[in-house]
């Protein structure tokens, strides 16, 4: 096919869910209808990155890096400069940035070489995690470049209902795509997973994502004294971040680390969570929430904390508990309703499908350059 969509992918960020997202994205799109190109920060990725960058190379037409930082920085301006020539130099038709740092960079880019451009958050604009003054940096900065976004995607109701209050309200063109994930292919058993046994009436529960404080893991090793009063359980942690060290040392204050398995980071959390009587999610804000669609693929129930995209992502009763208090006693609460609880061997979840995600975005591009 002649002519095809030029798409230049930015993430300022690639670690956890936003790198997933970006990855599934990539490797996902039609090599017939687009042509994708990829810059993403060289500092701070995460182990999967490096993992899954060879095959993601081998499905762009090129790839960069840039020193890019979370927070305002001098650097922003030479790195939009060096995108500029990206642009430039490959004849760039739409620019999607993702996250805070990807998209400023989209959009100042996309003013410039007067290129379309896409903006997909991530809870980078929606949740306040830095100074008042950065914060007020970046808001003032979403106002303005809003006005050259040529189409923002959501990936929940509640990042679009925040990034209106955030911003002053949406005044551009905005898509609510879900996060989408694969089938599985009948070989990610549980089998191949050894370091994790299945005690007799010892109740198994996962924690999954990055270790740090807006996860919630220092909630639920909170909660274990207190379960443990009332249920065998062993919870197993997974993930690296900054908060391991400290998470370690609250399970050894309070004597359960005998009842806690820190994992680290594994490849394929798909076996793992086969392994798991539930899952957990104590999270304090989620934008989104690949692990509840996880579980639900699998057939696993989720007790979630009842923040954010987790609303969109859990349905109270059907296929987990949603907790409305994010504390250790209303957590232990939640996860003996749900251990006593029957539920299906299976959930429904068509709207989060990966074909249905990569299809509707393709649309969008296709619609921003009056392409069917």
């Amino acid at each position: 096919m002649t002519n095809k969509i030029k798409i230049l992918i930015m993430v300022g960020s690639p670690i956890g869910g936003i790198r997933r997202h970006v990855h599934d994205l990539i490797s996902n799109l039609s090599q017939d209808v687009f042509d994708v190109y990829y810059i993403y920060s060289s500092l701070g990725a995460d182990q999967l990155f490096a993992e899954e960058l060879p095959v993601i190379k081998n499905c762009c037409m090129e790839v960069k890096s840039l020193p890019i930082v979370k927070r305002p920085s001098l650097r922003d301006c030479a790195n939009i400069g060096s995108v500029v020539s990206f642009i430039i130099k490959n004849n760039i038709d739409i620019i999607h940035g993702h996250g805070a740092k990807g998209g400023l960079y989209a959009r100042v880019a996309s003013l410039l070489t007067r290129r379309k451009s896409v903006y997909t958050p991530h809870g980078g604009a929606v949740h306040r995690m830095f100074g008042r003054i950065e914060e007020l940096i970046y808001s003032t900065i979403e106002k303005i470049v809003q006005r050259c976004t040529h189409c923002l995607i959501f990936e929940s109701r509640y990042t679009q209902e925040a990034y209106a209050r955030h911003t002053g309200g949406i005044r551009c063109q905005y898509e609510i795509i879900y996060n989408g994930v694969a089938k599985i292919s009948p070989e990610r058993k549980a089998d191949c997973v050894n370091n994790i046994v299945c005690h007799e009436g010892i109740r198994n529960l996962g924690v999954f994502g990055l270790l740090r404080k807006e996860k919630g893991q220092h909630v639920a090793i909170a909660m274990m004294p207190l379960l443990l009063s009332e249920q065998k359980v062993h919870l197993h942690i997974f993930g690296t971040g900054p908060d391991r060290d400290a998470l370690e040392k609250q399970a050894e204050e309070i004597s359960v680390e005998e009842n806690i398995t820190f994992h680290g980071e594994v490849l394929d959390v798909v076996p793992y969570m086969q392994k798991m009587d539930l899952i957990v999610v104590p999270s304090l804000f989620e934008s989104f929430g690949y692990v509840p669609v996880e579980a639900r693929r699998l057939g696993i129930p989720c007790v979630a904390t009842a923040v954010g995209g987790l609303l969109e992502t859990v349905q109270h009763e059907v296929n987990g508990l949603l907790c409305k208090e994010n504390s250790p006693c209303a957590l232990k609460d939640s996860i003996l309703l749900a251990l006593q609880k029957e539920w299906p061997q299976t959930f429904s979840w068509e709207e989060f499908r990966l074909p249905t995600m990569v299809g509707k975005i393709s649309t969008v591009y296709k619609r921003l350059l009056n392409k069917r």
